[in-house]
């Protein structure tokens, strides 16, 4: 029987594929056709002494002589760019698998490596694919006379500046192709590499690319991933799983890798063109992500949760949760009215008679829930009427038995636990300095606790606008046992209401160049910043003081860590009637004390939010942040291009890295105290909490990539969010504004850094009564800091100290004593310092935190790579005489330097001088340009040694010696 061939045209044009490519690659077959190409590689020993197939081979593929449509394309491995054997069948009656689950829709040749499609093209498709990316044809091209032109994929390995598409099935390549990309097909998503077996069947080598793609994986070259858009969560699995180990593969040729994915229904890149058109696409290639980025979003994906999806601006009591439902989460945008839909469950709670607890990462937001919700702050209880009988709230870091609220997770049946912006309250709990002490006491609380209101009867409340997998894992896993757990993920997107001026540059001086006229035109504005100490140039003081003297007639408010606990600050207390104080001021100025949890609704009050983001906020902190002010005004934004210096661990993006370089590092700092004798802590648990080091690592992660590409992550998700992008180029308008605020500063904190020498010296007791105060004045705040000073240094403070201890001096001078006067006392220092944490932790510790605070590791690292070479003053270093130093030294140990001592290095572009110059300074030391030496051709530049002598670095070590000596010899007695 004949089978017309427009049958398989129309299924290859219904996939928006050209005809002229069709013609090229797609071949109609029937009868022994299909025989002659699927069996041309079977091995003589599946072959009579004729050469004919054997019976076996005939009956089994005897479906595909009833007709089909066969496509190959080109060999890529052939010099001669000929046609690929190796192809792929669709037979019009397909056979059953074995199993009798499925059709087997595509027959391959049988024993036969699979290889890939690279399609034949005509040339005006490569003409426009080569217009698009701007790369100049060959000359004198060859067309064959059914049109095809030779050299094309010749011609792409050729340029690697090309991008490549990886899809799967030959259609998809087909649909690409027409839409003027270069797109190359495999037949399965696993198919794109090898893996060794032996001969049970077992895998037992290294994973390999096929040799297909190899030829195209050359440096730089930027390979798309665009498989299915699956919603099985299996096989949503496998793709991800398959694009994980296909791109790593690709990456370690040097190859940059992303992914193409969409949220529409359609499930084919094909369909996709089809229902929404080349346009769409096109937009979805100018989004795509990097694939460290589209690891991540596995585990932002809440798909395997099949929450229930609502599209609501503001939630109500028409969303009601089952009855049996024991864990509650819910996703929505911020604005959204949660906290509205919380209290009224927690209003329900109360009249049942069911206590309610709240636990956040703020106090100042614990404090707006709990007046919301109807409940004491823990400060509160004893002054209330209830007493804390309803319930009350606090900050998760008093999550432990030695806190103000001797916590006790016994007392909590039946609760209902509100977990309010529960991925940063999780990542507080697991990452903050404030936590650190009380880590794994804090852990065990929150396990106890949950799994106590699970056991009886209780439900627990998940809230956030980023809620992730993260933390719902986190939470089941610490429950320990099955638990219905029911998902809201409210979809509703704001309209383009606000617009979003995004600023570039290399600081915000532009932007606050248009603040100044923004508030010359008499409008309000709110300004949000980061930074809020006083020698941070962009921070709430400085700005408060330069603001102040500009305009000197406008009402301005500081509203930072400090100022709301100052009790002769205007904003002191201001956190819970923020709206009422908030309408006295024309311009207020916050720090990430506003930041989550906190509503400012007031109404055509401010006329424009301003915004800087210098990467200390992580991306999802700097998108609440600017979403605090409700009204519909605009936001101006100027956010750090990269925020690398602040990325969590070894900067990794990939879990199972970064948990294993901290894991390494816990083991390394535990065998140089077993090395120095030191065998007390042989049996201390060092991985506690498996869960909760995932958790950790998990979120690093996340964070650590959006601070790689810090402005353009917090950029893309507003505009996710229906921000309306207007860019700011950088036109140096603010250069005058830089210089102004630069010295205002200067001359701010010298007055600061002269007050706190000047102020009254705390005894002992005094320091630790201010330390615990939690309401103090500037003058108290003085106080302290001078105490500290002392305690710290043991010398007299002057301003330059106050100054040189901002910049860090601290951890580089004790990374030089230890190197030096002190080393004899560095296995004592160490093994105290994991004693406390063995203590606290009760023979646990959280592996992270004693990675921070152990040094034997890190002096250890600086002692293996030679930096006392640079010590010697009137030592030389060029270029070329440590160019060995880096090869053979430094570039062998590159990762474990980078987890250890958080110093990274690119082989590739680094020079041996800048990359000693960067572990130097983690001792506040660095190489002296000395002079040019050589003629002409040999002209080099030589550098001096580092002088590490400052003004009191001897006084401030023969204390620390003295303070160690006589420690040692007390408990020596």
């Amino acid at each position: 029987m004949f089978v017309p061939v427009e049958k398989y045209v129309k299924e290859w044009s219904d996939s928006a594929v050209a005809q002229s490519i069709i013609d090229l690659n797609v071949v109609a077959l029937f009868g022994v056709e299909p025989y002659e190409r699927l069996f041309y590689g079977l091995p003589d020993s599946e072959r009579r002494n004729d050469g004919r197939v054997r019976d076996k081979w005939l009956k089994r593929y005897a479906h595909c002589e009833h007709g089909g449509w066969w496509v190959s394309g080109v060999d890529v491995l052939d010099q001669f760019w000929s046609e690929d054997l190796w192809g792929q069948n669709k037979p019009d009656r397909p056979r059953i698998s074995f199993d009798r689950r499925k059709l087997i829709k595509y027959e391959a040749p049988p024993k036969q490596p699979t290889s890939i499609f690279a399609l034949k093209v005509p040339l005006f498709i490569w003409q426009a694919i080569a217009k698009r990316y701007n790369i100049a044809l060959p000359e004198n091209i060859t067309l064959t006379p059914e049109g095809r032109a030779l050299g094309f994929w010749a011609w792409v390995i050729e340029h690697p500046q090309i991008p490549i598409i990886i899809t799967e099935g030959a259609k998809k390549a087909g649909c690409l192709i027409t839409a003027e990309y270069v797109a190359i097909a495999l037949p399965g998503i696993c198919n794109g590499y090898r893996q060794p077996k032996d001969k049970l069947g077992n895998k037992n080598g290294k994973r390999t690319l096929i040799p297909q793609l190899k030829v195209f994986a050359q440096e730089d070259r930027e390979i798309i991933f665009c498989f299915d858009n699956d919603t099985k969560l299996s096989t949503i699995k496998n793709v991800n799983c398959a694009i994980a180990v296909t791109g790593k593969l690709f990456a370690n040729e040097g190859c940059r890798v992303s992914r193409i994915s969409w949220n529409y229904p359609e499930k084919g890149v094909d369909d996709l063109i089809v229902a929404r058109g080349s346009e769409c696409f096109d937009e979805l290639y100018q989004k795509r992500s990097s694939l460290p980025k589209s690891d991540l979003f596995s585990l932002l994906d809440l798909t395997k949760y099949k929450p229930i999806k609502i599209n609501q601006q503001y939630l109500d009591n028409t969303i009601v949760t089952p009855e049996s439902a024991q864990l509650i989460a819910l996703k929505s945008p911020k604005g959204s009215n949660k906290t509205g839909w919380l209290g009224e469950i927690t209003a329900k709670a109360i009249y049942q008679g069911k206590p309610v607890l709240v636990l956040t990462h703020r106090i100042q937001l614990t404090k707006e829930l709990c007046i919301r919700f109807g409940v004491d702050h823990i400060e509160e209880v004893r002054s209330s009427d209830t007493a804390g009988m309803l319930g009350y709230g606090f900050c998760i870091d008093s999550l432990h038995p030695n806190s103000q609220t001797r916590f006790s997770p016994d007392n909590w049946d039946e609760a209902i636990v509100i977990l309010d912006e529960i991925e940063q309250t999780i990542w507080h709990a697991l990452n903050s300095k404030t936590c650190e002490k009380n880590r794994v006491a804090i852990i065990k609380n929150l396990q106890a606790l949950l799994r106590n209101v699970v056991e009886t009867g209780g439900k627990i409340y998940l809230s956030d606008a980023d809620l992730s997998p993260v933390s719902i894992d986190y939470v089941q896993q610490l429950i320990e046992r099955p638990i219905e757990t029911w998902v809201i993920e409210n979809q509703y997107v704001r309209s383009n209401q606000r617009k979003l001026i995004s600023y570039s540059g290399n600081d915000p001086s532009n932007l606050f160049a248009d603040l100044i006229e923004f508030v010359e035109e008499d409008k309000k504005a709110f300004v949000q910043t980061t930074g809020q100490k006083a020698n941070s140039k962009w921070g709430t003081q400085n700005l408060e003081s330069y603001l102040t003297k500009k305009f000197p007639d406008l009402k301005i408010i500081r509203i930072d860590g400090e100022s709301v606990s100052d009790p002769n600050h205007p904003a002191y207390g201001c956190m819970a009637n923020l709206d009422f104080v908030l309408a006295n001021y024309d311009i207020a100025i916050a720090s990430p004390v506003i930041e989550t949890g906190v509503s400012i609704d007031l109404k055509n009050h401010f006329d424009g939010v301003w915004a800087v983001a210098y990467g200390i906020q992580s991306v999802d902190a700097v998108c609440q942040t600017v979403a605090r002010v409700r009204d519909d005004i605009p936001r101006y934004i100027w956010a750090k291009k990269t925020a690398k210096d602040s990325r969590i661990g070894n900067g990794s993006t990939y879990v199972n890295s970064l948990l294993a370089s901290e894991n390494k590092q816990a083991v390394a700092n535990i065998q140089q105290l077993h090395l120095a004798g030191i065998n007390e802590f042989n049996e201390l648990e060092i991985n506690f909490s498996p869960s909760s080091l995932q958790a950790w690592a998990k979120r690093a992660c996340i964070v650590n990539h959006g601070k790689n590409n810090y402005r353009e992550e917090i950029i893309t998700k507003l505009i996710e969010e229906g921000y309306e992008l207007v860019s700011k180029e950088d036109d140096h308008k603010g250069t005058t504004i830089k210089q102004e605020v630069k010295e205002n500063c200067q001359e701010d904190y010298q007055v600061f850094c002269r007050a706190v020498t000047d102020t009254e010296t705390p005894t002992n007791s005094q320091l630790e009564t201010l330390r615990n105060k939690r309401a103090k004045t500037y003058t108290q705040r003085l106080q302290e800091r001078k105490g500290n000073l002392v305690k710290k240094y043991g010398i007299e403070v002057t301003p330059k100290l106050v100054e040189d201890d901002d910049r860090g001096l601290y951890p580089q001078l004790q990374l030089q004593y230890y190197l030096s006067v002190g080393k004899d006392f560095l296995v004592e220092r160490d093994r105290k310092t994991l004693a406390r944490f063995s203590h606290e932790g009760e023979g646990q510790v959280f592996s992270p935190d004693l990675n921070k605070r152990q040094l034997m590791v890190k002096v250890k690292a600086l002692q293996i790579i030679g930096i006392e070479q640079f010590f010697a003053p009137d030592a030389e270093f060029t270029k070329e005489s440590l160019q060995d130093w880096l090869n053979d030294l430094i570039i062998p140990l590159r990762f474990d330097l980078k987890s250890v001592l958080g110093v990274s290095l690119n082989p590739e572009r680094d020079s041996p001088i800048a990359v000693a110059q960067r572990f130097l300074k983690k001792l506040g030391a660095r190489l002296e340009f000395k002079c040019w030496r050589g003629d002409r051709q040999s002209k080099q530049r030589i550098y001096s040694g580092c002088k590490l002598d400052s003004d009191y670095r001897t006084e401030i070590f023969d204390y620390w010696f003295s303070k160690e000596d006589k420690a040692l010899v007390n408990s020596a007695a």
